[in-house]
């Protein structure tokens, strides 16, 4: 009786941790989707910027266009390292919150079947 009842405890915090995990993936794979559609709208604006710009840069001088091309380049590496830092903390403090209530969980769930088995030992 309090194997059986034991087992079936356990059962549910291995289903509850598998569906909490599960949303933590699908959780981190929506952000992952978010900053690469973001990383790809920045780089298609500065593609087109940079078409626009190049002519005149091209006419201007050299110098001018290794300036311009560096500073775009530490713009959008800026604005990317940005992006993906505040995407990860948002991933990292999900997840966490996640795990901690996973571990609530276990807990509670560990601590009823003790006190089912106690008795018997």
């Amino acid at each position: 009786m309090v194997v059986k009842q034991s087992s079936l405890l356990l059962s549910v915090v291995v289903k509850q941790s598998s569906l909490l995990l599960s949303v933590v993936v699908k959780q981190s794979s929506l952000l992952l989707s978010v900053v690469l559609k973001q990383i790809a709208l920045l780089l298609s604006v500065v593609l087109n910027q940079t078409a626009l710009l190049l002519p005149m840069v091209v006419k201007q001088s050299s110098l001018l266009l290794s300036v311009v091309l560096k500073q775009i380049a530490l713009l959008l590496l800026s604005v990317v390292l940005k992006q993906s830092s505040l995407l990860l903390s948002v991933v990292v403090k999900q997840s966490s919150l996640l795990l901690s209530v996973v571990l609530k969980q276990i807990a509670l769930l560990l601590s009823v079947v003790l006190k089912q088995i106690a008795p018997l030992l």
